[in-house]
């Protein structure tokens, strides 16, 4: 239990007591008489306390106050946080948005509609023949901001998020204004692909 150092005996000692005595230990009905010698050890033992006592409380009253934190420089701005439309080559404009935290960014796009794509034909019939529809994907990356290059592991997952579909890399270069994003998706099938990222808000 905390115990106060200014008056403890007169508020926190009859608690302890009464917590003692709710424990079920009974109050002695009278007091032994200590021999002279317990009546030294009792009075030196007082006295020791009473010095660590006083010797807390200067040093209490010298310790110094703690040192100013100095302050920090404010953390940079999250220049991509936002919406944005990911522009492919064939003029097809899917809603994403980007997350930044520091130089660390997520991107995340809308479901992309691919079943009527002739690159996709082959690989949505091979999901078919297994019963697996698959006419949407979407665009999930991770990755991080150097300077004006992201640079992202790319993830393609069906549009229902319930498989992945393909890996890849995403690498564009911002504008100067951080409103645009251009650069190319690579995917694992060997597959590349220019791209073009506007903000909207």
């Amino acid at each position: 239990m905390p115990l106060r150092t200014d008056d403890w005996s007169a508020l926190d000692l009859p608690r302890i007591v009464a917590d003692i005595e709710r424990l079920g230990v009974p109050r002695s009905a009278e007091m032994p008489v200590a021999s002279p010698a317990g009546k030294r050890r009792l009075i030196l033992s007082s006295g020791i306390a009473l010095t660590a006592v006083a010797g807390a409380g200067v040093l209490l009253r010298s310790a110094r106050p703690p040192a100013a934190v100095p302050a920090t420089a404010p953390a940079a701005p999250n220049k991509l946080d936002g919406d944005w439309l990911l522009v492919s080559a064939d003029g097809q404009r899917t809603p994403a948005h980007l997350r930044q935290r520091g130089e660390a960014v997520e991107l995340r796009s809308e479901p992309v509609r691919i079943d009527s794509r002739p690159e996709w034909a082959t690989y949505i019939a091979s999901l078919a023949a297994d019963g697996t529809p698959l006419s949407h994907v979407r665009y999930t990356a991770r990755g991080e901001l150097f300077g004006n290059e992201l640079d992202m592991a790319l993830m393609l997952i069906s549009g229902d998020g319930s498989f992945e579909v393909a890996g890849g890399n995403l690498h564009v270069r911002m504008s100067a204004d951080a409103r645009t994003l251009e650069g190319k998706v690579s995917l694992n099938t060997g597959d590349e692909e220019v791209v073009r990222l506007e903000r909207t808000r």
